[in-house]
């Protein structure tokens, strides 16, 4: 974000609004005058001016000229829009609005150019702002809500606001409207034309739109001469006995109904019924039919039944079979870059990117109308076939034909996999060991890259040093500062060999330790190789593995999953998920779920480095006793505290100046995230590139997990209550033990059974509390047994296998050496 976005963001005198608003009415007069602002009342679309009971802003000022009201606004609208703002959009501008952040995300990846368009965020997602197409008009491309579906018919969080219709405009609430926030404003990026890739995901995801017909009529001439001809058969035309005359005009399928009619090559055939019949008398006579005519120069039977009877020109019959088409396409390279994953989803290779792009059938065929229409096949192919392969469902129809040609079920499981040490640059594919930067080949298979492109290490040392600066305050001690950089290197740079591991950074101080600032600055290096979390992913999940997994999508693929302060507050009734995390630190895990607005089943590897901020005494609930689990937990000291410059001076005048520092302002943060990001990514390139054995692990690991896991799980706390009681860690060896190798111990088995005797009949207030929260499963005195030893190991005594001499017979035990009872074991009153 740049710096004039973040002020933007945070507009707080009349001075910065007026700026603001000054800039926004100067742009859209320079590029969309037809599109007005209109203040608001308080959290509403209602206009400041006009009837109480006027919710449409159109009502208010329709009929009036633009220029009258750009007038109003210039005299006295534009300081009076401090509750709220619309654009009201009479033409030329269209609005994706996302009602859901899962959904915007999931587009976000699909559509890349949406990261250059103006953006905005909402309460509950985004709006995109584009420039509407001629295609926009010609397919009626109107504001509607709600208008798209998923493969299964489910409604999409997605509203299309733009010009209605009617012709009057639709609207939007922008900044300074409450929940509004530009994230690219439109006067610093200005809305970009309507993708076509983005255009065909309306079309595909919509339900048929029909066509202006004015549109297409405004580029006919007047006075044509229509060749007209009347059928004698009455079974044809027993829906009307209209003279046919009137009705020249070549009404679409289904498939045709979502295209671009200039570029269509239609069936010459129409089913009508009567309202069809009344429908077409009152179009625009002919001209569809003439528009293809006049197209292609090819002339075509208009011809009206009631039957559903296929009815062809002579090009059907001259043209190629569709599934004759398989060896021309294969011959001439261009299945090469279509691979089919299913009968809907379908991948194509863009030669200008290296990146193969996800999309539909109709997506794919964009490439054959392309190399039809100037590319390799039009040397190739007669003028009929070329037609066939420019129209609009021609391509689709040949590609359906011959799906199982460039069929791939198997294909996603191949894209992304790069070899240890590259990143995927939107500029190319960089080698970390190698330090070299190559273009993307076809047969790398990449489908995303990290968002930004990669910057030499020279062109940027200031930033690199300011970075260096930052680590040296966040992570004082240098063997834990190194191993923070090296895990995150190993993520980004080598995310199918990690250790066997997740990490928590963990608040001895009371917060301000720069733990989250960190990890931000880290996920803006991740890019679009980090995860937009949930904290429920954490918890213990639905027993259906068919559930919709909370915001799965956004893990596939990741190298990164940072979770901010998951707490104990968070876990009162949802347990951390000990299964899935060990599962997902297994070495070669992989997820299954349903992904959300989605029947569909996924399953995919994970490979994401899982990262935990918290405060070690308020970290979620876990079993303590789940040894693998708690090996895996990496949990890292944050020892340093951040204060604001009053606070800081006053520590520093006191002589307490160990790992406290200065709070850094919005200006260092905003240089830490974007400008410095680069130098970041150099920062860990050094570390990865010594990183080649296996981590070594600071002492204060092991130290910060045995204090997560007393404060995480309560039985552990009452088992070291009973230790610390009667267990003597210090017992004196006597003189008749002298010569003796073990001269005092508790077996396992004395110490559990002797801790339930205290536990169990302890009627206390506290204790009955204790066990009125305690989950059942967990109350019983064999799952005793893997606290207390959790408990002991705590106090640095770990059960072994011992092998005493007792009355001159050695024996095998299971026991904790040099431990014994405070008084005997029968003198302790349990």
């Amino acid at each position: 974000m740049s710096s004039s976005l973040s002020s933007l963001s945070r507009l707080s005198d009349l001075s910065d609004l007026s700026e603001y608003l000054e800039k926004l009415s100067s742009f859209l007069r320079a590029h969309f005058p037809n599109c007005i602002l209109i203040p608001t009342k308080s959290n509403s679309k209602v206009p400041v001016e006009g009837a109480s009971n006027s919710k449409n802003p159109l009502v208010v000022h329709k009929g009036v000229s633009i220029d009258k009201l750009w007038k109003d606004w210039d005299e006295k609208h534009k300081d009076n829009c401090s509750k709220g703002l619309l654009i009201v959009m009479r033409s030329h501008m269209l609005v994706l609005d996302v009602d859901d952040e899962d959904v915007a995300h999931r587009l976000l990846e699909d559509f890349p150019t949406l990261k250059r368009t103006a953006t905005q965020k909402t309460s509950s997602g985004y709006h995109f702002f584009f420039r509407r197409t001629a295609a926009c008009d010609q397919m009626g491309l109107f504001d509607k809500a709600r208008c798209l579906f998923d493969s299964d018919k489910n409604v999409l969080p997605i509203d299309i606001k733009t010009v209605c219709s009617t012709g009057t405009g639709g609207a939007i609430s922008i900044f300074p409207s409450p929940n509004k926030k530009w994230i690219r404003a439109l006067y610093d990026h200005p809305p970009i034309d309507l993708p076509d890739d983005l255009f065909e995901y309306i079309l595909d995801h919509g339900l048929p739109i029909a066509p202006d017909l004015s549109i297409i009529h405004a580029g006919i001439k007047s006075g044509e001469a229509w060749t007209t001809t009347r059928c004698e058969n009455k079974v044809l035309f027993q829906a009307d006995s209209t003279a046919i005359e009137l009705i020249n005009f070549n009404f679409p399928g289904e498939e045709s109904a979502k295209i671009d009619f200039l570029k269509a090559t239609l069936k010459a055939s129409t089913v009508a019924t009567k309202n069809k019949l009344a429908f077409l008398k009152n179009a625009h006579a002919g001209a569809v039919g003439h528009a293809i005519r006049h197209q292609f120069g090819l002339g075509w039977a208009i011809i009206v039944n009631n039957n559903n009877i296929n009815i062809n020109t002579d090009s059907e019959f001259a043209r190629t079979p569709d599934s004759a088409f398989d060896t021309i396409l294969i011959s001439s390279g261009i299945l090469a870059d279509i691979i089919a994953i299913n009968e809907r989803d379908v991948y194509t290779f863009h030669a200008d990117t290296g990146l193969w792009r996800i999309g539909s059938v109709n997506k794919a065929a964009c490439l054959i109308r392309k190399a039809a229409g100037s590319g390799v096949l039009k040397n190739v192919l007669n003028e009929i076939d070329i037609k066939y392969l420019q129209s609009c469902d021609g391509p689709v129809k040949v590609l359906r034909s011959i799906i199982t040609t460039f069929e791939d079920a198997k294909f996603t499981e191949r894209l992304n996999k790069l070899p240890d040490g590259c990143i995927a640059f939107d500029n190319g594919l960089y080698d970390v060991r190698k330090d070299t930067l190559r273009p993307f080949l076809r047969e790398d298979f990449i489908s995303a890259t990290i968002g930004y492109s990669y910057t030499a290490k020279s062109s940027g040392l200031e930033d690199y040093e300011f970075v260096r600066d930052f680590y040296s305050q966040v992570l004082p001690v240098q063997e834990e500062r190194e191993y923070f950089q090296m895990a995150i290197a190993r993520a980004l740079f080598a995310p199918k060999n990690q250790a066997k591991m997740f990490m928590i950074l963990c608040d001895e101080r009371d917060g301000s330790n720069g733990k989250t600032t960190l990890m931000r600055a880290v996920e803006s290096v991740f890019g679009d190789y980090r995860a937009f979390t949930e904290r429920d992913f954490l918890y213990e999940a639905s027993a259906s593995p068919n559930a919709a997994a909370a915001n799965f999508l956004a893990y596939i693929g990741k190298r990164l999953a940072f979770f901010d302060e998951p707490s104990s507050s968070d876990g009162l009734i949802k347990r951390l998920d000990t299964r899935r995390l060990k599962d997902l630190t297994s070495g070669d895990s992989r997820i299954r779920g349903r992904m959300l607005h989605s029947s569909d089943i996924v399953d995919a590897r994970w490979e994401a480095l899982i990262v935990i901020a918290c405060n070690e005494s308020n970290f979620p609930s876990i079993d303590a006793t789940d040894a693998p689990f708690v090996k895996r937990m990496k949990a890292l000291k944050m020892r340093s505290l951040f204060l604001p410059p009053p606070q800081y001076q006053k520590r520093i005048e006191d002589g307490d100046d160990l790992y406290i520092f200065q709070m850094g302002d919005d200006e260092f943060k905003e240089r830490l995230n974007t400008r410095a990001r680069m130098a970041h990514m150099h920062i860990l390139m050094d570390a990865f590139r010594l990183t080649m054995d296996a981590l070594v692990e600071p002492a204060c690991i092991a130290e910060m997990v045995d204090k997560i896991i007393l404060s995480s799980d309560p039985r552990v706390l009452k088992a070291t209550e009973f230790i610390e009681q009667h267990i003597d860690f210090n017992p004196v060896r006597t003189k008749e033990a002298a010569s003796k190798h073990y001269y005092a111990w508790i077996t396992q088995k004395d110490l559990l059974n002797c801790f339930w005797d205290w536990y169990s009949e302890d009627d206390s207030r506290g204790n009955r509390e204790f066990r009125k929260h305690l989950d059942k499963s967990l109350d019983k005195k064999s799952s005793w047994k893997g606290v207390l030893q959790r408990a002991m190991e705590a106090k640095g005594r770990r059960v072994i296998t011992i092998h005493p001499v007792v009355d001159a017979v050695q024996t095998t035990l299971l026991a904790f050496d040099r431990v014994s009872w405070k008084s005997t074991k029968d003198d302790v009153s349990f």
